[in-house]
């Protein structure tokens, strides 16, 4: 009997250590912008159906710039450009945090911009009071993915919206797949 008790302890030891195991492997989207927008949460995974139905980045420009792209809106094409949506874009192509510091320094608004359009309304990193960082973790090559996180403070020249805790990580698209609406 005792042999018999001491298979079944440990077959519920194994069983409970599986289950516990499962559990912690839940996930986010595989494809998002994420970000508090004035204390509000929000995470856009959705891309351009057009281009690919998740949240994606690309290198543009003749490789000069990166764009990353999400909306919380299905359904949309570059044609025309959703409601509410997240764009930011570096002229830059590499790992890093932007802006850099030192000699080589590039004036913010020619860097890094980030644009978030919120029910139809622009606001910009490029407009009052115009704060903006990005750090660029991963970089991978197309059907890849580019992850980093981002802060900014964009307006539309009357309001301002505070963004923090950004965090992306979007999936890598063939260069010059999308180069941004025509606004």
């Amino acid at each position: 009997m005792k042999p018999l008790r001491i298979i079944g302890v440990a077959v519920l030891l194994s069983m409970s250590s599986l289950f516990f195991f499962s559990a912690s492997c839940e996930s986010e989207p595989g494809y998002y912008i994420s970000f508090k927008a004035d204390g509000m949460t929000f995470t856009f995974n959705q891309g351009l159906t057009d281009i690919t139905s998740e949240a994606f980045g690309n290198i543009v420009f003749s490789d000069t710039a990166i764009i990353l792209f999400a909306t919380p809106e299905q359904n949309k094409t570059s044609a025309s450009a959703p409601n509410t949506y997240i764009i930011i874009q570096l002229f830059a192509t590499g790992i890093g945090t932007y802006p850099p510091s030192g000699e080589n320094f590039i004036p913010l608004a020619a860097l890094l911009t980030v644009f978030y359009i919120k029910d139809g309304v622009s606001y910009s990193s490029n407009s009052f009071p115009g704060e903006v960082s990005l750090t660029i973790d991963t970089l991978e090559d197309v059907d890849g993915v580019i992850e980093g996180t981002f802060y900014a403070h964009v307006g539309d020249g009357i309001l301002d919206i505070q963004i923090t805790e950004g965090r992306f990580r979007v999936k890598r698209v063939p260069n010059e797949s999308f180069t941004g609406f025509i606004i």
